[in-house]
Parts: structure tokens; sequence; C-alpha cells
């Protein structure tokens, strides 16, 4: 019989196209635990994307490096945590003794990411609730209050011996895994909007011990009155730096709303 969270697992990979997420230690391949990605680690992968940008934009900026390498550590506790949370209302274990992950060679961001606890917290109505490896807990409150609890352990465990190649802003080192949850809340292809935006706000309500932010996943409408999901990020890749015309990302803090709709239009219209 399977484990419970291989089922999880195999949700989220459903609707992740960067990574493959598996459970237990990885047999092959060069992984790294979480908690091995000390100051040297973190400088030899910004060494990694610096060269990537300048191949791919015959430019880099130290900052991108940094911001780019910060987001994608981020996303490998908040963005499997958002999603595993938001599509089966579990959360597995994310500390940084939990999480191991493998970089891809050319692109140097995450291609694989292994849950290597068993353990799992879930709700009484959890099909596997009876499970071993299973913590119950009373309601979904609780349960959002151990995903907050986790990702910011998380964060806190990091940064503490943090030493990014640039400076970025204090907001942006915690606010990156901040966004990086909020970005695994609103990852549920096919689901209604109403749950997702239910699920968000329960996980991130704003003004908690772990992050005094609300969640900014919101559905706005074109004017083909078309709905989209969309949130507006609190920390920033920098892509702009070296992106070709200043180019920032959708869902930017630099991109205004009006701007962001017009893209989501546009992509819309290409899509039909």
């Amino acid at each position: 019989m399977s484990h419970p969270l291989t089922h999880t697992v195999a949700q989220i990979n459903e609707r992740v196209a960067w990574a493959s997420i598996t459970t237990g230690q990885p047999s092959t391949g060069e992984w790294a635990l979480c908690s091995q990605a000390g100051p040297d680690f973190i400088a030899e992968w910004e060494g990694r994307v610096t060269h990537m940008l300048r191949r791919d934009f015959h430019r880099h900026h130290p900052m991108a490096s940094a911001a780019y390498v910060l987001d994608w550590y981020a996303s490998l506790s908040g963005c499997i945590g958002g999603m595993s949370f938001g599509l089966a209302r579990r959360v597995p274990r994310l500390d940084r003794h939990s999480l191991a992950f493998h970089r891809h060679s050319e692109h140097a961001y995450p291609d694989g990411i292994a849950l290597l606890s068993p353990r799992f917290w879930c709700l009484p109505s959890d099909p596997d609730a009876t499970h071993h490896e299973a913590d119950v807990v009373s309601t979904e409150r609780d349960l959002a209050r151990i995903l907050r609890t986790e990702i910011r352990r998380h964060a806190d465990d990091f940064l503490t011996d943090y030493r990014g190649g640039a400076r970025l802003p204090r907001r942006h080192l915690l606010g990156v895994f901040f966004d990086s949850l909020d970005t695994g809340m609103a990852m549920q292809t096919g689901a209604e909007p109403a749950r997702i935006l239910a699920g968000a706000k329960s996980v991130l309500p704003g003004g908690t011990r772990e992050f005094g932010d609300a969640s900014t996943i919101t559905v706005v409408h074109d004017s083909k009155q078309r709905a989209h999901l969309t949130r507006k990020r609190i920390s920033c890749c920098y892509y702009f730096k070296v992106a070709d015309g200043g180019v920032t990302c959708a869902t930017c803090p630099r991109t205004s709303d009006e701007q962001r709709l017009d893209r989501l239009e546009r992509f819309a219209n290409q899509q039909d």
C-alpha cells in the first residue's frame, strides 16, 4: 500500500512543470539537504545563476543573481507547503532537515524536490487520518497555523546564516518566503477560485505572528468578463535588471494593477 504523501505528491506533480516532487531519500543524482545550503553553497549557486544570465541575456546583475537563488530556495518549502494544503489539506514536514533538492544542470533552478519525512499533519476528515504517520489537528485554522509556523521556522533558520552576493531589501528576505507560500496556494489548476481564495485567507489572513502580510491572491475580470486569478508579490526577482527593455514580471510589485490585467487579457486572447 502506498504512503498517503505519495498521492499528495502526485497531485502536486500534475501542476508543477519546473520540478519533480518525490518522497523519501533520492538514490541517484547530486541532491542537497536544505540544511546544507549555507553561505558557501549559496555563493556557488549564485555563481551558476550569474553564468546563466550572461549566457541568456548577455548581461547580469548581482541583485538578480541573489534574488533568483533566494526565490528558488524559498519555493522548496513555500510552494510545496502551499500546494499540499490547498490540494489536500495536508502539511508535510517542511523544516530544513526534511527537504532535499536537485538543481538543473544548465539553468540552476531546483528541478527536483524530495520530502524526506513520512510524517504529515491533517484534519480528522482526511481519509488517511488513522495512518500511523499522520498527526491529526482539530480544525483547518490549526492546520493553517502549523503551515505558517513550518515556513516561518524554515525561513528564520535559513536567514540566520544567509549571506547573499548582493544586499537585498530587508523586507525582501522574509517576503520571499511569504510569496512562495502564497504562490503555492494559488497553484491549484482546476480548482474553483472561491476555494483557492478561502484557503489563502485561512493560511495568510495577515497580522499573524508568522507573517504580518495578508494573501494578495485575487480574482480580476477583463473587458470580456473573463476571470483571472492573480497576485502581487512583496519580493522582487530583479528580472527587469537583465531583461531587454527592463520588462517586469506580471506579479512584480513594480507592475501596476492596470498593466497586470492588460497582460492577463492579452495572454487569454492568444489562447482563444
